[in-house]
């Protein structure tokens, strides 16, 4: 069922602060899947702004669409506790860019929208397209000519939007996957753009409270715009920082674009605005060509004859015709001013003639007849005088009441005094001046990401194979792991156990020779790094006292390589937990301000941490660009209660109250000052205003009926009274300067000075 917005703008109580001239307007963003609202200021008073809820439709009827806009209208007035008793039905729309045709709304469209202000009671002065109302709102807000990628959403398609050095370069529709950075792409590769891309992203909600918009954030945030994994060779320079814009963006964007329209918002350049009017009858120049025409439905202002088409589910419409300008209503008959003035002359000499009748009859009465006349109105007047009198005394006795207040001169009360506060103790022991400290859990909880600085050194090692000579008469065994060294102390690790043989004599030679023994290994470097690729033929040489014996490499060791990457460190972490952590206290102190009493008193530094659980998404040395830290903490702290309080004050100023004053301060302050936090020890500084003890149940009695002035010389012969005021009501028996004549109308009220 539809909510009649005409119904809820009535009941709307006039601005308590505002000025009754104000004028509000509403604005309406208009999609094919969602509508959004909000009420204005129109007349430049105050900048007044209560968007409405984001509501749906399934584009298939004129009449949900009709539903949605007064449901989002009717949330935004909800909102409001006056409107100036006026009903805002002006409205300015933005639309989609595929929802207008040339310089207006598409025909289709503009039918549809004629429906929805004729049945909501609106008048449309103008609409702007939501992407350029964007760039205009940007342009204001940050400065400069935005360059900004809009992505909007909807259940089943995706908006994307350009803007160029605050250009709006169109708009195109994807249909919605599971992946959004696909659509994105797909998108923005439909522009087939020659220049650079914006490297801003700006996600706009749907409205959907089921849509996690962080996740859809960091999906875009994770996919490679840039760099050789994309294959679509997007033109961005650097990865875009992708934004999520709040509720309210569009529909504030918008409001902006009308109020600069309408000349209220005070900047330079406009956006741009269409009306739809025939090209053939003017070019549009002026600021009211440009879809804002004062006084003016611009819809109705349109001179075009469409026919409907009707959406799924709606019966066709008659063919309809807009007016240009609507009829003028006809000049009321001069004639009759004059007959009203004719006639009220006519009046006047009827009653000055009977008037004069009166006199003559009069004039003729005998001398006796005026007498008794006269004796008789006298009777009469006497009469009515006693009458009013007594009506005068019986409404004094029974209406007259005062109030008496009574001015004394407070006694003010200082003391300064110490005392200790306890989580150990649970009553108060005025005597060793030790109040118990009540402990109040706070259980927080928060996640934060953060870039990654880290830097980490990744490759391979190089490796190849060696030949050893044995020189001595023994067979020698090197072990796998032995260390080699060789050109420049580089060091290379033995893979596998050699056993080398030992030298031999050639007896067949001539001289006969020594021949050594030799065995082949393989060896890898110690280290990562493109330094261990050696030459062939270099020298190498045990680490330990290697004993006659040689090695080389008869090729050369290869595969060596070293890459420095973007990795997570100790500090990384070590810094996100800190100010994560530094988050989590301050949302502490924010619940302690939510779930104290006003009454009870913080002690101050008392908040501390008692549990904590930290949980990173990455470990030290993983690669990736961001890091997350999901804590948990629960910190307690220490407060007292007002009642311990005020009864360990009391305690100390009692006895500086002096005789004949009320024990009960009529003002009274206090605070303290930590003194030792490991003792518990505080500084309290107690203030209070106390005033005479005075017995009043007997001054009603001895006012009644006395005159004001001898009442206020009574009461200040009171002890301490230094003041009397006497106030009178009704204020009509004021004159009088008499107290009431009943005592039970008379009240007196004791006050400080």
């Amino acid at each position: 069922m539809m909510i009649a917005l005409s119904s809820i703008l009535g009941k709307i109580n006039p601005l308590d602060k505002g000025n009754s001239n104000d004028e509000y307007c509403l604005s309406l963003v208009i999609s094919d899947k969602k509508v959004k609202s909000a009420i204005w200021n129109l007349s430049g008073g105050s900048d007044s702004f209560t968007p409405g809820d984001a509501e749906g439709w399934s584009n298939e009827s004129t009449e949900e669409l009709i539903v949605a806009a007064d449901a989002s209208i009717a949330s935004a007035v909800t909102k409001l506790p006056y409107l100036e008793g006026k009903q805002p039905t002006k409205v300015i729309l933005g639309l989609p860019e595929h929802w207008v045709e040339g310089n207006g709304v598409s025909p289709r469209k503009s039918l549809i929208l004629q429906k929805v202000c004729q049945k909501l009671l609106l008048k449309s002065l103008g609409f702007v397209v939501t992407p350029e109302a964007i760039a205009h709102f940007l342009e204001i807000e940050e400065g400069g000519l935005p360059s900004i990628i809009l992505v909007s959403l909807s259940e089943t398609e995706v908006i994307v939007s350009l803007i160029a050095k605050g250009k709006f370069l169109g708009s195109k529709l994807v249909g919605r996957s599971d992946n959004l950075s696909l659509d994105l792409e797909e998108g923005l590769l439909r522009f087939e753009h020659q220049g650079v891309l914006p490297t801003r992203i700006l996600l706009l909600p749907d409205g959907d409270l089921t849509t996690d918009m962080g996740e859809l954030r960091q999906n875009l945030i994770a996919y490679p715009w840039v760099g050789p994994e994309n294959e679509k060779k997007l033109n961005f320079l650097q990865l875009p920082k992708v934004e999520v814009a709040s509720e309210d963006f569009e529909i504030r964007a918008v409001v902006t674009a009308g109020k600069d329209e309408l000349g209220l918002g005070g900047v330079k350049e406009k956006p741009v605005v269409q009306e739809k009017v025939k090209e053939e009858i003017f070019v549009q120049e002026t600021p009211e060509d440009f879809g804002f025409v004062k006084n003016k439905d611009f819809l109705k202002a349109q001179v075009a004859v469409v026919e409907e088409v009707p959406l799924a589910g709606e019966e066709k419409a008659p063919t309809i015709e807009t007016e240009v300008f609507p009829s003028l209503p006809a000049p009321e008959p001069v004639f009759k001013e004059k007959k009203f003035a004719v006639k009220k002359i006519i009046s006047l000499v009827f009653s000055k003639l009977k008037l004069v009748k009166k006199i003559k009859l009069f004039s003729g009465i005998t001398r006796l007849q005026r007498r008794f006349v006269f004796n008789k109105a006298l009777l009469l007047f006497m009469v009515g005088v006693l009458v009013a009198g007594g009506l005068g005394l019986f409404s004094f006795y029974r209406l007259a009441k005062a109030e008496v207040k009574i001015f004394v001169q407070p006694q003010k009360v200082e003391k300064e005094f110490e005392f200790t506060a306890s989580a150990k103790t649970s009553a108060v022991d005025t005597e060793k001046m030790m109040l118990p400290a009540r402990e109040m859990p706070i259980d927080v909880s928060g996640t934060k990401t953060a870039d990654v600085n880290g830097k980490k050194i990744v490759g391979d090692k190089a490796s190849g194979g060696i030949v050893i000579y044995n020189g001595s008469e023994k067979l020698r065994t090197l072990t796998k792991g032995l260390i080699i060294k060789g050109p420049n102390n580089l060091k290379f690790v033995l893979d596998d156990e050699v056993k080398v043989a030992s030298k031999t004599a050639d007896l067949n030679a001539v001289p006969p020779v020594e021949k050594w023994g030799e065995a082949k290994a393989s060896v890898t470097a110690s280290e990562i790094g493109a330094q261990y690729n050696i030459a062939a033929s270099s020298i190498l040489s045990l680490e330990s006292a290697g004993g006659a014996l040689l090695i080389k490499n008869p090729n050369a060791l290869s595969g060596g390589s070293s890459r420095e990457i973007q990795a997570v460190s100790k500090e990384d972490r070590d810094n996100l937990q800190a100010a994560l952590f530094s988050e989590l206290q301050e949302k502490a102190d924010e619940e302690v301000k939510n779930k104290l009493s006003p009454k009870d008193y913080l002690l101050p530094d008392s908040l501390k941490l008692i549990n904590k659980g930290d949980q990173f998404n990455h470990e030290v040395g993983d690669e990736v660009s961001t890091i997350t830290l999901e804590e948990k903490a629960t910190f307690v702290v220490l407060y007292l209660q007002e009642a311990d309080f005020k009864t360990m004050a009391d305690k100390n100023i009692s006895e500086l109250i002096p005789e004949g004053y009320q024990k009960e301060p009529i003002k009274e302050e206090s605070n303290f000052t930590l003194r030792d936090k490991v003792k518990g020890a505080y500084t309290a500084k107690v203030f209070g205003e106390f005033i005479p003890v005075l017995e009043t149940s007997e001054v009603p009695k001895r006012l009644a009926a006395k005159s004001i002035a001898k009442g206020e010389k009574l009461l200040k012969n009171f002890k301490q009274v230094v003041g009397v005021n006497v106030t009178i009501r009704p204020k009509i028996f004021s004159f009088l300067k008499i107290f009431p004549l009943k005592q039970q109308n008379i009240s007196v009220i004791i006050e400080s000075l």
